[in-house]
């Protein structure tokens, strides 16, 4: 029997090649689907949130998180039947191969970068030092040289192999979806010669309280592997890419491994003290077009109160080549007084020429398919 989702750690996302991988916008539609099932079994359980655990073609697996002390994690199985997902097994903590027929059996995996087996990886490394850019912060083997370039940083172990890091940036709304759509969005121009995605396998988990999408893509006689990783809810997403071919390849693999293991425990986002200030242009009025150059920042400013649970979130993320957010920071009232609210200040980078429109969303993230308490949408030229 596999023992699933104690305390801190979720399940992966699994997803097979070509026409069997998900869309985006499946995430949402999955999520629904084992959604419909609990309000069905368990309607008074309480629930603070729901992750993607995993995808294996046809199949899925939910994530249901219940305050703590309430009861344990409870995954939901899910299988697409004639073009539609329909929940087909759980909640529950556990499933046996042979409990769910069909159940294929990849569906479920052992990672190497959580738990014992990472813990034994980074104990093995017999000096770690400290490494840092504009971009992050970690650990790394003391025999591995760094170099850093702006949003970026790169690792170079003993061993020769790379280890590269570049900040991205926030999500507009919840990790495992964003950085999905993130992941296609970054491997459409790597599609191989028949025009099929490089994606050969997606899984989803946390390291500690770090949660993380690892996408492995085509690459021969290796794996392109990239991790997405984000260390708190409103930290700036980071992306690390290593190439990671089997034993018969590089029999210096396990080095690698203990490496990105260290660093998905260790890495931090280097905390950026300009953009959690108000940037130079502060605009309130959706009404009022935005124009700003190339390079420079801009920021939104939204009634708000935190006090209620809601906040302003996009509904969906500008062009990355033209806008990107930088940070979204609650503001509370000058005289702090019972019930009083503040405001939202949302600060975006503009990148390079061209137009966006950015969509806002008053809502509490946890609440799935309530209508938003207001919309915003501000038209945005960069020169």
């Amino acid at each position: 029997m596999l023992r699933l989702l104690r305390a801190g750690l979720a399940a992966s996302l699994l997803l097979a090649v070509g026409s069997q991988l998900a869309r985006a916008d499946e995430v949402q539609t999955i999520k629904a689907a084992a959604q419909q099932r609990v309000n069905q079994l368990a309607p008074r359980v309480p629930i603070e949130r729901v992750t993607l655990g995993s995808i294996v073609g046809d199949w899925a697996t939910i994530i249901f998180f219940p305050p703590p002390d309430v009861t344990d994690p409870g995954i939901v199985i899910v299988q697409r039947q004639g073009g539609q997902w329909q929940a087909v097994a759980g909640p529950g903590t556990a499933f046996p191969p042979e409990s769910v027929p069909g159940m294929p059996e990849n569906l479920f995996w052992r990672n190497p970068y959580t738990g014992a087996l990472a813990e034994e990886a980074i104990a093995g490394i017999p000096c770690k030092q400290a490494a840092s850019s504009a971009a992050v912060t970690l650990q790394v083997p003391c025999d591995a040289t760094t170099v850093a370039a702006g949003n970026a940083l790169t690792v170079t172990l003993a061993s020769g192999q790379e280890l590269q890091f570049t900040r991205l940036g926030l999500a507009s709304g919840p990790f495992d979806e964003w950085a999905y759509a993130r992941a296609q969005q970054d491997a459409a121009p790597l599609a191989l010669p028949d025009g099929s995605s490089p994606i050969q396998a997606v899984r989803f988990y946390l390291v500690g309280h770090t949660a993380v999408l690892q996408v492995d893509l085509s690459g021969g006689d290796s794996v392109l592997r990239w991790f997405f990783l984000q260390t708190a809810p409103d930290a700036a997403i980071v992306r690390l890419v290593a190439r990671v071919a089997p034993p018969a390849n590089d029999p210096t693999l396990d080095r690698l491994q203990a490496a990105l293991a260290l660093a998905l425990a260790t890495l931090q986002p280097t905390e950026d003290t300009a953009g959690w200030s108000i940037a130079g242009m502060l605009y309130d009025d959706p009404a009022q077009p935005i124009a700003v150059q190339a390079g420079q920042q801009f920021t939104l400013a939204l009634a708000a109160n935190a006090t209620t649970g809601y906040s302003w979130q996009l509904v969906s993320p500008p062009d990355p080549s033209v806008v990107v957010l930088v940070t979204s920071r609650y503001e509370p009232p000058a005289t702090p007084r019972p019930g009083a609210g503040g405001r939202q200040l949302l600060t975006f980078q503009a990148v390079g020429p061209g137009r966006v429109s950015l969509t806002l969303a008053y809502q509490r993230p946890w609440e799935q398919g309530v209508p938003p308490a207001r919309t915003a949408q501000f038209q945005v030229t960069v020169q």
